[in-house]
């Protein structure tokens, strides 16, 4: 596949995204189309987009230093470590969307300290910081021709400000200290009312450093915006050295990073493929499914199968599997349900020759029951309440517990599953009644919908409750086996207005003693005293 094979993706960005010429011109230099997704992710994304320049110069500065070692020999040494350069950027992706929870998420600043801010600092040291060390020392280590054996960050931050260093490392190893590091991952962290205390040893003292929770969060900005920075610099380095498609293709890289070459190939600035799996139909070898995985920005039903047919056909010829059957596209994104399409070899190959269009292509789909696609959600939302509402146990002492309770809602359906405990409840009318009684408080309460699907939602009641009912409810989840044969399990209930009982309990059905009574259907266990 060249460079410039893929023209429905060429033709996708021109056409059906904005931003291509702004990430053509990001560097002064050629950019191979396969870093076209990775560079806008640092212009448009919340986090990724602040990047210290700086740093990205710093970067720039140092690589020009590698003079001594021939271009050629640079490049392998880069193409050698890409595993790392994925890692490091994967990290970074990860880091963002936490800071973007920690951003949203409304407690005190010391809770916010102790559930995002400490561990990404955590991560981001032991993560990104590392393995961007890590990359220079390679460098270094050609360029004096000395292999170094240096694991712990403490020991690459030495290795890389050492005085016989003739290239100038030390404002990347100054960004943040590797004690403070240490104190994190060895227990040395205390919290007061507005401060973080960190304690390590240092030339043999013991030393206590502290920061309030507001120091510490902008650290935490700094160190990510400074990791990005250096990032975008060994983008940029990759783009001088012209490591392209092609390089990367038909080098030796390991089977898990091709495979990452393959995903960033398939992928457009915002639609990104996040994995391509070969499995067995039904653990037939002879009859094998390719799967792609994409994101989307919440694209309509039309362009998510024209994209998705077009994928499957490039996928079919680049990969050239043996008893290849299928290729199914999957899609998630954050208001559209989970979709997906799966394409047959006969409409693939049928499509190449040119016998069928894209229409007699999902028409035939469609009538396999090979599809299932919903638009997206365009209704408003509450973005922060999406993200951190659940539902609290309702617990009423001495009689029951509501928990695991579970919104399953449709567009013209109020639907609440959940497990209901009774405790020490055994006479089985008591039992009854306490189940009605745990009902009419669950159905009153406000469900909050989906972003990805339009369910009803709101403080109207519940057109329909779903409870499996317990004795007793185990830390880890034991004994929640719906058998007659468990002695915990007492039983389902289910309650609905309209008296159709949809839910229906296929695996249960003939094992349980059925009883229904007005708006609700019991299933109780067969062994119930």
């Amino acid at each position: 596949m060249k460079q410039n094979d893929i023209v429905y993706i060429d033709w996708w960005e021109n056409n059906c995204e904005s931003g291509l010429e702004k990430v053509k011109k990001f560097f002064p230099v050629e950019i191979p189309k396969i870093y076209y997704p990775i560079i806008n992710k640092f212009i448009n994304h919340n986090q990724l987009k602040n990047f210290q320049e700086n740093y990205y110069n710093i970067s720039l500065d140092i690589f020009s230093q590698y003079s001594s070692v021939p271009s050629d020999r640079q490049r392998k040494i880069l193409m050698e470590n890409l595993e790392v350069v994925f890692q490091v950027l994967e990290n970074l992706e990860s880091v963002e969307e936490r800071i973007n929870l920690l951003e949203k998420f409304q407690g005190s600043e010391q809770t916010k300290s102790k559930i995002f801010t400490l561990p990404i600092l955590n991560d981001l040291l032991n993560y990104s910081y590392t393995n961007l060390l890590s990359l220079f020392i390679k460098f270094q280590e050609a360029i004096e021709n000395s292999p170094q054996s240096n694991v712990t960050l403490t020991a690459k931050i030495i290795y890389l400000s050492g005085k016989k260093r003739t290239i100038a490392y030390q404002d990347v190893v100054d960004i943040f200290s590797s004690n403070i590091r240490n104190a994190m991952s060895h227990g040395g962290v205390t919290y007061s009312d507005t401060k973080v205390i960190f304690k390590y040893i240092e030339n043999n003292q013991e030393i206590n450093k502290q920061y309030t929770y507001f120091e510490l969060k902008d650290n935490l900005y700094k160190l990510f915006d400074a990791l990005s920075g250096i990032f975008v610099g060994w983008v940029r380095y990759l783009c001088d050295l012209n490591v392209d498609f092609i390089r990367l293709k038909d080098s030796d890289l390991s089977q898990e990073t091709l495979d990452k070459v393959f995903k960033l190939s398939m992928s457009t600035l915002n639609i990104e493929c996040k994995n391509i799996q070969v499995i067995n139909i039904m653990g037939d070898s002879t009859r094998r499914q390719l799967n792609l995985e994409f994101t989307h920005p919440n694209l309509d039903i039309d362009s998510r199968i024209y994209f998705a047919l077009q994928s499957a056909i490039q996928m079919w010829k680049e990969s050239q599997l043996e008893n290849l059957q299928s290729v199914c596209i999957s899609y998630t994104a954050t208001r559209c349900m989970n979709s997906f399409i799966r394409i047959s070899k006969e409409i693939i190959t049928d499509l190449i020759a040119e016998e069928i269009d894209f229409r007699q292509a999902l028409s035939i789909i469609i009538e396999n029951n090979e599809i299932m696609i919903s638009e997206a959600n365009d209704e408003t939302r509450n973005e922060v309440r999406d993200l951190f509402q659940g539902y609290t146990d309702i617990f009423v002492e001495g009689s029951y517990l509501i928990s695991e309770i579970y919104d399953s809602s449709l567009e013209k359906q109020k639907r609440f599953v959940a497990n209901l405990y009774l405790g020490d409840i055994r006479k089985k009318n008591l039992m009854k009644n306490t189940v009605i009684e745990a009902v009419e408080q669950l159905k009153v309460i406000e469900n909050f919908g989906s972003p990805q699907n339009r369910v009803k939602h709101g403080e109207m009641e519940a057109d329909i409750v779903f409870l499996a009912i317990y004795e007793n409810k185990f830390r880890r989840g034991e004994n929640k086996e719906q058998s007659s044969d468990n002695p915990n399990f007492i039983g389902l209930v289910q309650y609905d207005v309209d008296k159709h009982f949809p839910i229906a309990d296929i695996a249960m059905r003939g094992k349980l003693n059925k009883q229904r009574v007005g708006n609700y259907e019991f299933s109780w266990n067969t062994n119930l005293k």
